[in-house]
């Protein structure tokens, strides 16, 4: 009887909705469902932007929209929680006097995805979606711009890069050391010469990323296989094909990654290990992130240290700069030199390179320099900021 009377009182609350299951944060799209809030205001809410959801950064004045060019800004790894979606460095600079004429010409839009779940094909889909809705607002000649920064760069590339129609209606984009073949530091295994190379700090990266991002491990893993195949050409050939042409790819490189943070310290893969053993994965990545274990892993592969030794601390600039490793395989000195730059710029003439910046550096300014400045190693002119040589980039 007294069961009898607990399971009344289970249906009776459940019927009267007084529990729910919870929902997830990510809902499936469907056809009524509208990503793209043209009414929504980004700037307004201070920066409090809806999950999977592309949104102007200000109100648009719907009698303008005939005489401006969206602009879309895609972007990285858990930036989803930061102001702006970590787009506030390329949005002052924007709103600078100097560059008055660009904000007129321009209505900027805000994608947000979510990073810290399986959620890759829901971003690509709500991606889709929304910049099928941004065209459809907009009148049929209209072309937009792309900014992407790291991952935001595979998602876009997902999303319309192998979309014929899609991809042409985007007149240009510029990509932020985005991993197009993806990072060897979220390999487990890399197998090199048939040999499979397992090192500690691919497993403790690999396994923390499974755990944080459990979509990342398996979608920007590195792609190429080390050895040449048909299947690689395949893939270096087809990916992001329509959308390829039109990136503007920027990369950066760091020296001693050590030395400056730990001087002390005679290995950096021996600090990481024992900074590592507490299995806190969220410190694991931080670690890798910050204190650029990559260059260190990379040691790990013999014979074939070229491949990766040049990174920003997680994306090697073959990845980011769209260079088929298996044709181009110059980078093995000890220090990129005038003829690597060369060719760099043959293979690639309108990508960007820079010395000394680390991968976070690329949106994320240090608070005591906010506007650091550096010099294009393949165009070297004058310095400027990474926001500066964005907005120049989409203006030409």
């Amino acid at each position: 009887m007294f069961s009898q009377l607990i399971f009344f009182l289970i249906s009776l609350i459940i019927s009267f909705g007084f529990f729910q299951p919870s929902q997830p944060l990510v809902q499936e799209i469907d056809s009524s469902y509208s990503v793209y809030k043209p009414e929504w205001s980004v700037k307004k809410n201070n920066g409090d932007l809806k999950l999977n959801s592309l949104a102007p950064y200000e109100l648009i004045d719907e009698s303008q929209k005939s005489k401006k060019i969206p602009l879309v800004l895609v972007h990285g790894v858990v930036s989803e929680f930061k102001p702006y979606s970590n787009w506030d460095f390329l949005l002052k600079e924007i709103e600078k006097s100097q560059n008055k004429d660009f904000l007129e010409n321009h209505s900027i839009y805000i994608f947000r995805y979510q990073t810290t779940n399986d959620s890759w094909d829901q971003s690509i889909k709500s991606l889709r979606v929304g910049i099928q809705e941004l065209l459809s607002d907009y009148p049929k000649d209209t072309q937009i711009k792309i900014v992407v920064s790291s991952l935001g760069g595979p998602i876009v590339c997902d999303a319309i890069g192998n979309n014929e129609v899609l991809s042409g209606r985007v007149s240009r984009s510029v990509s932020l050391s985005s991993p197009f073949w993806g990072t060897p530091l979220l390999n487990r295994n890399l197998s090199v010469n048939g040999y499979s190379k397992l090192g500690p700090i691919n497993e403790l990266l690999f396994d923390s990323t499974h755990v944080l991002f459990p979509s990342l491990d398996s979608h920007i893993a590195w792609k190429l296989p080390l050895n040449d195949s048909d299947e690689s050409k395949e893939l270096y050939q087809n990916y992001c094909k329509f959308l390829k042409p039109k990136m503007i790819n920027y990369s950066g490189f760091i020296s001693s990654p050590y030395n400056k943070a730990h001087p002390k310290q005679a290995s950096g893969k021996q600090w990481f290990i024992e900074e590592s053993k507490d299995a806190d994965y969220k410190k694991i990545w931080n670690l890798t992130m910050h204190y650029k274990i990559c260059s260190e892993m990379t040691r790990q592969l013999d014979g074939e240290l070229y491949l990766f030794s040049y990174n920003d601390g997680l994306v090697p600039i073959y990845s980011a700069l769209w260079i088929d490793p298996h044709k181009n395989r110059f980078i093995d000195e000890k220090f990129i030199n005038e003829d690597i730059l060369r060719e760099i710029k043959d293979l690639n003439p309108k990508a960007r390179l820079f010395k000394g910046i680390n991968h976070s550096e690329f949106t994320d300014t240090d608070p005591q320099n906010p506007n650091k400045y550096v010099v294009d190693l393949l165009h070297p002119m004058e310095k400027k900021t990474i926001a500066a040589f964005i907005i120049e980039d989409l203006k030409n």
